[in-house]
């Protein structure tokens, strides 16, 4: 066991202070949610090609309508109190720990209030019965999350990544294997729901267990007005997020049918999924950068300059492989029902890229204390998104019988938008001479390696995925896209891994 994991375990057995329990280092927590993250994205890439054969467009288009309307109702509730937590938290325990049970309690009061909304919205768009039935059950299951969320993200301000990634691996494998399950044993989308909800219970059981690990009784209570007037600015962030991700859908239900939208919902899983090395890395940097801006600006700007080219280098060959590839990928995972989800699926590549960049752009701003601007930036988006919807998605119903090819488009537009407008705004200093050359090195590697697999694109899909793999490599050797801290970090991270196996 590495030291930092030893004081651990002793800490959890003699009960010592919030303040006394240690911090994982940001390469052994990297590790930690990377295990996580790849075990829980196989696991959901199985669920993404099993579940749309058995529900087909119009089951997966039913799930994706509750989580949308329900997503956006928990960003309300949760009124930005997780990141604020994990903000919190990151600077001083105790403070922190004082205001989980506020947090909760904030949180189950909103959504008792919401459920009433979410109903009335559901009769009022005409839905039927099996609708409204996975909106309240998936309703539940977000409670439960709720919860969950709290938790979750008090640890991640301790820097604890390795309770909740472990709470996530075993609720991933258990949800995984229950959907799976009834989907054999015939079950449609109600079923599939009632799964959600208790996988949701089981996950919020284990990442409060694992919480109070590490927390002593508070000595005091932070009032819910403070923390409501604490939060207030990063409530406004992640609603504005929330909204911008899933108002494209709400808008699509209105202007296209449910198997169009099951097609754009199916590639828009998998684009999710797709992101797990920003999610990794952001997971990881955020409290760290709530910290470094009090103490040390420099090693915080020398970080996140490392960061801009360490996703490019990662995300360059994700997003250009399912340019090329997404209608074989999309054939592959989903079958024949889901052709429609090829098209959107290559225009998202391209997104995988610049959504990289902007989510750390975003963390970034919120952490060093610029949320009101991103803020303004993100509801700009929002504001964006509905008109070009409006344009695109029937425009593109009319020319590529798919208006859900429309709605990718409309993301591109506005994803490079924010990315343009954020690297002006908050971090034109981290571009440097240095990082700019490194990055159109990487992404010309990619340009390389398109040019390789793009004539191999109807092969059977190994064959163009482990060509464009060797040649992206041998590009970024060639062009020299990795530096010296990239490097450094690869030999530190094999070594973190090397005694775990």
């Amino acid at each position: 066991m590495t030291e930092s994991g030893a004081a651990e375990g002793d800490a959890e057995r003699s009960g010592v202070t919030p303040e006394e329990a240690p911090r994982r280092s940001i390469t052994a927590n990297l590790v930690d949610l990377g295990f996580s993250q790849l075990l829980t994205w196989t696991l959901g890439i199985v669920l993404t090609i099993v579940q749309p054969r058995f529900l087909g467009a119009e089951g997966q288009g039913q799930l994706r309508f509750a989580y949308s309307v329900w997503m956006i109702v928990d960003v309300l509730v949760s009124l930005g109190t997780a990141s604020y937590l994990t903000l919190e938290m990151a600077k001083n325990r105790q403070r922190g720990l004082s205001m989980v049970r506020p947090i909760l309690m904030l949180r189950l009061g909103g959504y008792i209030a919401g459920w009433g909304a979410v109903v009335a919205f559901t009769v009022a768009s005409g839905n039927s019965g099996v609708q409204a039935a996975v909106v309240v059950l998936i309703g539940a299951g977000q409670m439960f999350g709720s919860v969950a969320g709290t938790a979750r993200a008090a640890l991640h301000g301790m820097e604890l990544m390795r309770y909740p990634a472990i709470a996530d691996v075993v609720t991933k494998v258990v949800s995984t294997t229950a959907v799976i399950a009834v989907l054999l044993l015939g079950g449609d989308v109600v079923a599939v729901s009632f799964v959600a909800v208790g996988a949701a219970m089981l996950n919020a059981w284990m990442v409060v267990r694992y919480l109070r690990r590490f927390s002593a009784a508070p000595t005091f209570r932070v009032p819910i007005r403070v923390i409501v007037a604490g939060s207030v600015g990063l409530f406004v962030a992640d609603a504005s997020l929330i909204v911008y991700q899933q108002i494209d859908t709400v808008v699509m239900s209105l202007l296209v049918d449910k198997e169009q939208l099951g097609w754009y919902a199916a590639a828009d899983q998998l684009f999710g999924s797709l992101l797990f090395v920003p999610t990794i890395l952001l997971m990881t940097l955020f409290p760290v950068f709530s910290r470094l801006r009090e103490y040390d600006p420099v090693r915080l700007q020398n970080i996140v300059g490392r960061a801009i080219t360490t996703l490019l280098v990662l995300s360059v060959p994700i997003g250009f492989g399912v340019m090329v590839l997404g209608g074989p990928i999309a054939r592959i995972l989903f079958g024949p029902d889901f052709d429609g989800a090829g098209e959107v699926l290559s225009v998202l590549g391209v997104v995988i890229i610049i959504t990289s960049q902007t989510i750390l752009i975003g963390r970034y701003a919120i952490a060093t204390g610029h949320s009101r601007m991103w803020n303004t930036l993100m509801i700009g988006a929002i504001v964006l998104t509905v008109p070009l919807d409006l344009v695109l998605v029937p425009w593109t119903d009319d020319r590529f019988q798919s208006g859900a090819i429309g709605g990718a488009l409309a993301y591109v537009a506005t994803e490079s938008l924010i990315l343009l407008a954020g690297s002006w705004r908050f971090a034109s200093a981290l571009y440097t001479r240095e990082v700019v050359g490194r990055s159109v090195r990487i992404i010309a590697a990619g340009g390389v390696m398109t040019a390789a697999i793009w004539p191999l694109r109807d092969e059977f899909i190994l064959v163009p995925t482990v060509i464009g793999a060797a040649v992206y490599v041998v590009g970024i050797v060639v062009l020299r896209g990795l530096g010296p801290d990239d490097k450094d970090m690869i030999g530190r991270l094999f070594r973190k891994v090397r005694p775990a196996g």
